[in-house]
């Protein structure tokens, strides 16, 4: 998919076919998925699902937009070292 930008009422029938939507929301990433009948939302942050009635309110004047994971996503390795060191 080209790099257009969707409302609310364009991204919700793509959304259930599974694609990946996100949107800049407060100054923040939020990521935009599909998941047994909610709407799995993700920020740096937090990580939440919601029902489509509950979504619809809260980004209802959003603008989104395709997440495709091969635009140029950089891992810093000494995080991610630092991250899994915590975690055992």
């Amino acid at each position: 998919m080209e790099n257009k930008i969707y409302n609310i009422d364009e991204m919700l029938p793509l959304l259930k076919e599974h694609i990946i939507f996100f949107s800049i929301n407060d100054q923040k990433k939020k990521y935009f998925h599909y998941m047994k009948n909610n709407i799995l939302v993700i920020d740096v942050n937090s990580r939440y699902k919601i029902n489509e009635e509950d979504f619809k309110e809260l980004f209802k004047n959003s603008k989104f937009m395709v997440f495709d994971p091969s635009d140029n996503i950089e891992i810093d390795i000494e995080k991610d070292k630092e991250y899994y060191s915590w975690r055992q």
